[in-house]
């Protein structure tokens, strides 16, 4: 693992991006979000 790559700090799953550290009850996790839009970006092709 690098020591600079971003993880999700719940899933410990590798992020792209992380604009999303503070985390609410019931709230999907950063590494989930990305998940999904790689689902939908694979549905719109």
């Amino acid at each position: 693992m690098d020591e600079t790559e971003r993880r999700d700090p719940i899933t410990n799953v590798p992020v792209e991006r992380a604009e999303l550290d503070v985390y609410l009850a019931g709230t999907p996790t950063l590494s989930g979000i990305e998940f999904l839009e790689r689902c939908l970006s694979m549905l719109r092709r």
